[in-house]
């Protein structure tokens, strides 16, 4: 398969996008060539609420438009966003990860009750976050999970998991598929750089896929007025990701 001039790869919030942006895609084609784009905040402090106003507002997409080998990393895969990205590269080659909604969840409350920053280095202010994590705080289990999942977790289902569409240039993954990789021999592995096209194939480090230590499995958690919640709002999600074939879980 011939080498594609642009590559980007479209991740989700908690849907594992460190790993695959930092120890997997980045180095990988970093070696063969690649330059390596991602948000890069000029005006601080920037704020915002929707998850990916930070990749739509601080992508220079132009740039990704430009001649030469080009990686674009996405943290926020909105409709807008990839509307974007498709726009600056028509014939790009992307690589879509997603994760089980269940586990987002979970791993969206533990993170940003625990440990995710309302305020970054790098110059940017989550508001909604900012707002939500006192209510995290003081809710117990189940209520804290109902808030979340009507609050950020709402916003990262709708406006990136549930907007995406499938499309030919793009190779589709699970997140859990690449759960103990360790090199490119790993089927999972193999098949994207064969998709890549790349004939470099730098030693890599693969760090832990899941990198939440505060979360718990989704099946932990769950209560039945959760589990009723979860399948009456985003049931049809998970259907639609092929994580279930009906609501009978």
């Amino acid at each position: 398969m011939r080498t594609p001039e642009k590559i980007a790869f479209f991740g989700h919030h908690k849907c594992g996008s460190r790993f695959f942006r930092m120890s997997l895609l980045a180095p990988l084609l970093t070696a063969n060539g690649y330059e390596v784009l991602k948000y890069d905040i000029k005006e601080r402090p920037f704020h915002f609420r929707l998850a990916h106003e930070l990749d739509l507002r601080n992508i220079e997409f132009d740039r990704f438009a430009e001649p030469g080998r080009k990686l674009l990393n996405l943290s926020n895969a909105s409709g807008e966003v990839v509307a974007e990205t498709f726009k600056a590269a028509p014939n790009l080659r992307g690589v879509h990860v997603v994760r089980d909604p269940r586990q987002v969840l979970v791993s969206d409350y533990f993170h940003h009750r625990e440990g995710h920053n309302v305020e970054s280095p790098v110059g940017w202010v989550w508001d909604a976050l900012k707002e939500d994590k006192p209510h995290l705080l003081a809710l117990p289990l189940e209520d804290g999970l109902i808030y979340e999942l009507d609050h950020i977790t709402h916003d990262v289902f709708e406006n990136q998991l549930a907007a995406w569409r499938p499309h030919p240039n793009v190779i589709e993954f699970r997140m859990e598929e690449f759960a103990g990789a360790d090199g490119y021999d790993w089927p999972t592995v193999a098949r994207l750089v064969a998709f890549l096209g790349v004939e470099e194939r730098p030693p890599l480090k693969f760090e832990q896929v899941f990198a939440n230590a505060e979360a718990k499995s989704w099946r932990e958690v769950f209560t039945p007025r959760l589990t009723d919640l979860f399948k009456e709002r985003w049931g049809r999600l998970l259907i639609d990701l092929g994580y279930e074939r009906d609501l009978d879980w």
